[in-house]
């Protein structure tokens, strides 16, 4: 059993490294640094980066806002899958298919817009958090149907309580006086 809770533990940290690396790279394309972090959500990056585009040819800072209103609403979705997916299951699998999603944007973009040479270290960890998931999910319904070991109980609490002596017996005594 903790094999399986490591793993679904492990797919769960996935969402959440998802969304948090990913908000550092939205607010980075949004103030136009060149730096990315692999580990992250790809669709609300490149969103944010079309839209900063977009005011860099404008001067329009409506374009940053719909960038970054665009790109909390993605990462939103990560969070909330991590957040939910304590308790519930299907939130880990709502949160792969997400990943799935991200990681075909990931291969168009690659194929259609960038080299897939450039691109080949992001697909590589969308697999690696793809995978990390489905190994999340797949040990997601075992983690969570069985319950939590609880600590064995110390020696003295294991004793019975001492019973309490029948008023009885002594009644009968004093009769028999």
């Amino acid at each position: 059993m903790d094999k399986s809770i490591s793993h679904y533990n492990l797919g769960r940290s996935c969402l959440l490294a998802i969304a948090a690396f990913g908000a550092v790279n939205t607010l980075m394309a949004l103030a136009g640094l060149g730096t990315y972090f692999l580990f992250s959500n790809f669709l609300a990056y490149i969103s944010a980066i079309f839209f900063r585009a977009g005011y860099e040819e404008t001067g329009e800072g409506l374009f940053l806002v719909i960038g970054a209103v665009a790109a909390v609403l993605i990462l939103g979705l990560f969070l909330l899958c991590w957040l939910l997916s304590k308790k519930h299951r299907g939130w880990l699998v709502v949160g792969l298919v997400l990943m799935i999603i991200d990681t075909l944007v990931v291969v168009y973009c690659a194929f259609a817009l960038f080299s897939p040479v450039e691109m080949a270290l992001d697909i590589i960890f969308h697999i690696v958090m793809i995978v990390e998931l489905v190994l999340g999910v797949s040990a997601s319904k075992k983690a969570l149907a069985e319950p939590e070991p609880q600590e064995a109980a110390e020696p003295w609490e294991q004793q019975p309580a001492e019973k309490p002596v029948p008023e009885i017996a002594e009644e009968s005594d004093a009769a028999n006086d």
